[in-house]
């Protein structure tokens, strides 16, 4: 009987972290995020506003980055309904914070490159069991990104020049009520899955309704 219970126990805990990315409630307040300074996609006068912390490790992550980003972008942040706000949420490991770093690093060089790194960062996604994000493969990826200096990005991790935004983020994080990636909010709200596009253009196009809620209207 204490086997079986014990197996019911691990199974509910392998459950539960599997799930935690799509089922995660919100435990604090949207209103608790700064954007200021973070990595922004789209037109800064958008009447939208999303915010996704990741984390560079996480697989659950790597499939926001593949399939739904490319519609957020095609269908709401190149036509200038929203604009995105990246944020890190490191959590897996050593080599989430090291991934955390180059991707600052990679802002503070060329902001626009930002976006183009860290897809390259996310195709080239390892094990989230091996410590694969290293310095030297970090650098190794920023040479697939033509605007950024490969050898500058790898000093600037390995001297932890922006250890203090990346703890801010997690800061932002964890007022917000984050405790799993992706997670997604649109105009402060938390999404229940950051997977789910359909749930997530229901509550843009909400927010859109609620910016202009006369739009046939001079």
């Amino acid at each position: 009987t204490a086997v079986i219970v014990a197996l019911a126990i691990i199974a509910v805990i392998v459950v539960s972290r599997l799930q935690a990315p799509a089922t995660a409630a919100p435990s604090g307040s949207g209103e608790a995020i700064n954007y200021a300074g973070q990595p922004t996609l789209g037109d800064e006068n958008a009447p939208v506003q999303l915010a996704v912390f990741e984390d560079f490790k996480c697989p659950f992550c790597s499939q926001f980055e593949e399939s739904v980003m490319p519609q957020l972008e095609r269908e709401y942040i190149e036509t200038g309904q929203a604009k995105l706000t990246f944020f890190n949420f490191h959590f897996l490991g050593p080599d989430s914070r090291t991934a955390a770093l180059a991707s600052e690093c990679a802002f503070a060089q060329n902001p626009a490159a930002f976006w183009d790194y860290k897809t390259v960062v996310y195709r080239a996604q390892g094990p989230e069991s091996q410590q694969w994000a290293t310095s030297a493969r970090l650098e190794e990826l920023a040479r697939d990104v033509g605007d950024l200096d490969a050898p500058a990005l790898r000093a600037c991790v390995d001297e932890e020049r922006f250890a203090d935004a990346v703890a801010a983020d997690n800061d932002v994080a964890r007022a917000a009520g984050v405790n799993a990636t992706p997670t997604l909010f649109v105009n402060g709200e938390q999404v229940p899955s950051a997977l789910d596009y359909a749930s997530i253009k229901a509550a843009i196009d909400e927010a859109l309704a609620q910016a202009d809620p006369n739009p046939d209207q001079d």
